[in-house]
């Protein structure tokens, strides 16, 4: 099989990330394809024959660069500008034969300019450059960033996981595909939130507000939770994968006082696990255990016409009530999810609007978010988290998306020109994505 990709390193400046990038490489690349000279030579080979034979053989070449990557010295003097040194002449042959070479900066290193380098590496300074980030979120973004500007160059194979697997929860339906966009904002909110609780002695009620326009897919966002990100915080943790996610598929009344929305709250949670009346959250508590069930969130949503100008009061009804919620285990996890929808932009206009005395509800709906910011995130008695509101669907979305797919399912690609068919502009919401994706996974 040929050399598609090939990796260029000092290891006294980049050797450990070059490693580490070699292998989560071979994540989505067959192993030949990926040229990494300790794991690529067999015993007796010629190292500089078989440097310039790959160099000459791969599609693109990825130079790592860290701090001290165009100073480092030798007997006095800087190793680039050596006729012989290695790195030098890779990467001066790479670009010479006219070789996709993409500078990957390491470590907060910037890149070099031409002043900086010897004349044959001088093109150099003109690629754009790759940045590697190095705290883990970052890393993987930016690792899966790299993937896919590699899988769009001529001679590189589309991604794949070199073990295909059909993940448990991930079926190619409407409201089962967990990894439809690449959420990383709002999942990244939640994952902090989550596994502050998990490292934390006394375990609080767990609150995520989701927010967005009607039209996109918090379910798709919920599903994502519940099957793929969740599972990987719980990961090691006392908190045991189960049936954590009830829906709570009614309007809870808002004007008979606290009382009676939590009974209400409670009657829906009791329902949706099919154990009956619930006469108090010790009882729920109890029937978790009879259960076996090491987590519980409960999932509500309301649309801002359905709240109208009771949106404050609507989250302070859902604060207060798991602010009172009994002492729980560091072994249980408790809480909810809260999906506010901002209805459609005509949402406010002619009766809403006069119904709701001139105020557009879905503004009222986002003061109220806003104010819970810091009126409930702060109260010490639940780990409230509002997550940034749900954008409609980029192109650089589909891209994240296609690529985890091909991860989970093994080989898949989809060409650029089909995702920008799909999205058709900037940018689409969210639902009307779904039905298009949803033909673009194999069925299983």
């Amino acid at each position: 099989m040929p050399i598609e990709i090939f990796i260029s390193y000092r290891r006294s400046d980049t050797g450990g990330h070059a490693r580490y990038l070699g292998k989560e490489l071979l994540q989505w690349f067959d192993e030949p394809h990926v040229f990494f000279d300790l794991a690529s030579m067999d015993l007796g080979d010629v190292f500089t024959q078989k440097i310039d034979t790959a160099v000459r053989e791969c599609s693109v070449m990825l130079a790592l660069i860290g701090p001290g990557w165009a100073t480092v010295e030798q007997a006095g003097k800087r190793r680039l500008h050596d006729p012989t040194d290695v790195v030098r002449n890779e990467i001066a042959l790479a670009l010479q034969l006219g070789k996709q070479v993409v500078p990957v900066l390491l470590d907060s290193a910037t890149m070099p300019s031409a002043a900086d380098l010897p004349d044959v590496l001088a093109p150099l300074a003109l690629r754009n450059a790759h940045t590697q980030g190095g705290r883990s979120f970052e890393y993987d973004e930016d690792l899966q960033r790299l993937v896919l500007h590699l899988a769009g160059i001529a001679g590189v194979s589309a991604p794949r996981v070199r073990s295909a697997r059909q993940p448990q929860g991930l079926v190619a339906g409407r409201d089962k595909l967990p990894v439809l966009c690449d959420r990383s904002l709002q999942d990244d909110a939640a994952a902090k939130t989550i596994r502050a609780e998990l490292r934390s002695e006394r375990r609080r009620p767990i609150v995520l507000v989701l927010h967005g326009r009607t039209d996109e897919a918090h379910h798709a966002f919920v599903d994502r939770l519940e099957s793929y990100s969740l599972p990987r915080l719980l990961k090691g943790t006392v908190v045991t994968p189960g049936d954590r996610f009830v829906r709570v598929n009614d309007l809870l009344p808002l004007d008979g006082g606290q009382g009676a929305f939590d009974r209400r709250l409670r009657e829906r949670i009791g329902e949706a696990l099919e154990t009956g009346l619930v006469d108090d959250d010790l009882a729920l508590l109890r029937q978790m255990q009879q259960l076996k069930l090491s987590s519980l969130l409960a999932v509500v949503t309301w649309r801002a016409s359905e709240v109208g100008g009771d949106a404050m009061l609507l989250l302070q009804r859902v604060f207060d009530y798991w602010a009172q919620f009994p002492a729980v285990s560091t072994r249980t996890l408790v809480g909810c999810i809260v999906c506010l929808k901002y209805d459609h932009p005509s949402a406010g206009r002619g009766w809403m609007k006069r119904l709701f005395g001139g105020g557009d509800p879905a503004e009222v709906l986002r003061a109220a978010i806003e104010r819970s910011v810091t009126g409930f995130g702060l109260d010490p008695r639940v780990a409230w988290c509002v997550a940034r509101e749900l954008p409609s669907v980029t192109v650089a979305d589909l891209d994240r998306w296609v690529l985890e797919v091909a991860r989970l399912i093994g080989r898949f690609s989809v060409g650029e020109e089909r995702l920008q068919a799909i999205i058709g502009g900037a940018a689409r919401p969210m639902e009307g994505v779904l039905a298009e994706l949803e033909k673009l996974v194999p069925q299983t």
